[in-house]
């Protein structure tokens, strides 16, 4: 591919674009078994797990930062393979070490050079498509199906390969997408020619209103998921059963994934957004009570649904926020920072109050969000639409 600006609506650069954003937060979504063999193998309490994640997390964010510096500079080509080798290097290295601080800064420096440039990328390519909440469906489903493989498969192999179980493959999934390197554009592409509100015209502030809704919202989220296998487990849910329920609740999951890029072409951002934040609002306070294995599955699935559901249209709304495409690469540094800030907060929090905090937590965080992303949206829509290239 030359150095030429390409079309960002080329179904091979959209391909690209969906197998690096999927692969680039693998760990996030898998985070549960994630934390669940932490724990199990190499006996981290919750506090130690929070730090851990928060480290990788905060690898992102840094990763997001520099990109913003040099996404419109440097050959995206030459910054996804850095990428893809360095997480292959890494995550096979992470399979056997079994020290605390050795696994921290693997992890960080994987977070880092490793899977945080290549989302970053992915996200800075999609962002200007065309029908940007169809193609973010397709990375909701595609993330979706591949941590329900994980979540199905991995665990059985934790006895006999220990944290190897969830590094070697995810290693090995990254040095297989080395085969779409070809379809990544050199250069940063250009959002065709469009209408935007005038209020976005050369303002920052709806795009950065929209990383806040990011930000608030992965608060939300981030003990919530962080904790959720535990959750199960202390209310009487065995370890497998639980990682069953997760992956199945992640395939009804999928339900939101496909819907949600239609529902948003066909009845605007802020009914599916509004429909899923409401939802998870509910699942999250469903946890309070003890549920045996059949209740426990029903609230996954509905946490699931809800949360894929409300992915696509946080990104439409920033692509219209956002109509230069300078602040849409920060979206993982808000979901970093988010991640990182509430993924300590939760192991803090549960160490001192137990479980049932991080779900206070979680609702609260998820309703300011949504008030967030409700005024934002309203604001745009009353704004008159000027042309912009």
């Amino acid at each position: 591919m030359s150095g030429q600006p390409v079309n960002p609506d080329d179904p091979r650069t959209i391909g690209a674009g969906v197998v690096m954003a999927v692969i680039g937060p693998i760990f996030f979504l898998l985070q549960p078994f994630y934390v669940g063999t932490l724990a199990d193998v190499l006996g981290f309490n919750a506090q130690q797990i929070g730090w851990l994640i928060g480290a990788e997390i905060s690898g992102t964010a840094i990763a997001s930062i520099a990109a913003f510096f040099y996404i419109r500079r440097l050959n995206w080509q030459a910054v996804v393979v850095l990428g893809l080798v360095t997480q292959a290097i890494c995550n096979l290295a992470s399979c056997f070490v079994t020290g605390y601080l050795e696994l921290v800064i693997l992890r960080l420096v994987t977070a880092v050079f490793g899977m945080g440039p290549i989302y970053i990328v992915a996200i800075a390519m999609l962002s200007v498509t065309t029908r940007t909440s169809h193609n973010f469906s397709l990375v909701v489903f595609g993330q979706m199906t591949l941590a329900i493989a994980g979540l199905a498969i991995l665990p059985s192999f934790v006895p006999e390969f220990g944290l190897g179980a969830l590094f070697a493959p995810v290693a090995v999934v990254g040095i297989l997408a080395f085969g779409i390197i070809r379809f990544v554009p050199k250069v940063a592409m250009a959002r065709a020619e469009q209408a935007i509100p005038e209020a976005v015209r050369n303002n920052p502030r709806p795009a950065v209103g929209v990383l806040g809704v990011q930000l608030l919202w992965y608060l939300g989220i981030a003990g919530v998921w962080t904790f959720i296998e535990r959750i199960g487990v202390d209310a009487g849910v065995a370890t497998k059963d639980v990682n069953n329920a997760l992956a199945i609740g992640m395939a009804v999951g999928l339900a939101g994934a496909i819907s949600s890029g239609y529902l948003t072409e066909r009845f605007g951002r802020v009914m599916p957004f509004m429909v899923g934040m409401g939802f998870q609002a509910v699942a999250i306070a469903l946890l309070f009570e003890g549920r045996d294995y059949f209740g426990f599955l029903a609230i996954v699935c509905l946490f699931n649904l809800a949360w894929n559901l409300s992915i696509p249209p946080l990104f439409e709304l920033m692509a219209v926020a956002d109509s230069q495409n300078r602040l849409t690469v920060m979206l993982p540094t808000a979901q970093a920072v988010a991640l990182l800030v509430g993924s300590i907060i939760g192991g803090l929090l549960v160490h001192d109050f137990g479980l049932s905090a991080v779900l206070v937590s979680g609702i609260a965080f998820t309703l300011l969000a949504l008030g967030l992303f409700l005024l934002i949206a309203y604001k745009l829509a009353q704004s008159p639409r000027v042309t912009s290239t």
